[in-house]
């Protein structure tokens, strides 16, 4: 539940040289103020836990690449993860997370977005602004919608929207021109219909763009 006062001491030699540390599996509420020292620091778990928030202070991880927060008890992203520019993996899966908010657009290098199995109804337009996220994973969520304007995504290969709440998908889905994958079993689909889907993304957007068209 707590680390030792002195964790991140500089007598540790700590704050200059750790650049992992795994605190899965414990029983935090938060992130220990101590770690927001470790300057150096590039991967942090923290799995399984009972976090609920983190502290602002994290945003001094400035060399963070790789944060793992899933299987806690968090009710949204925290604003001050929005703040770690140089993180490239976020992984928030298996919280209670209801909403990401629109400062994800800060996050520019982040390369992989794990959110599966929260309660997300939305997602805000400023998350198509990633142009570097390559993976987005929102299976078992309560999405009704996704953002428009899809092109943003540019370096886009994953797509995972499988057993949500969607009825319609964007015609900007047909400009994703790097995806690889896409899943969206689940649900109850009006546009495209899920057997346009079954084909996979090639299949997907052809016909949505042989819609458009007439």
């Amino acid at each position: 539940t707590a680390l030792p006062a002195n964790f991140a001491s500089p007598d540790a030699m700590l704050c200059t040289s750790l650049t992992t540390l795994d605190l899965s599996s414990n029983y935090f509420g938060s992130l220990p103020v101590p770690v927001c020292q470790l300057c150096q620091l590039r991967e942090l778990f923290l799995a399984q836990n009972k976090i609920t928030a983190l502290p602002k202070d994290v945003v001094n991880l400035k060399q963070l690449k790789t944060l793992h927060l899933q299987n806690n008890q968090l009710t949204e992203l925290p604003v001050c993860v929005c703040h770690l520019v140089s993180l490239e993996i976020l992984n928030i899966e298996c919280n209670v997370i209801e909403r990401i908010p629109m400062e994800v657009c800060r996050m520019l290098g982040l390369q992989e977005l794990y959110a599966k199995s929260n309660r997300l109804e939305n997602l805000p337009n400023s998350i198509t602004q990633l142009s570097n996220l390559e993976g987005l994973y929102l299976t078992d969520n309560r999405l009704k919608s996704i953002p428009n304007q899809l092109e943003g995504l540019s370096s886009l290969k994953q797509l995972h929207l499988a057993s949500n709440k969607l009825k319609f998908l964007p015609h900007s889905l047909t400009k994703l021109t790097q995806l690889q994958g896409i899943s969206l079993s689940g649900n109850d689909l009006k546009y495209p219909p899920l057997s346009a889907c079954r084909g996979g993304v090639a299949s997907l957007q052809t016909y949505m763009q042989s819609r458009s068209e007439t």
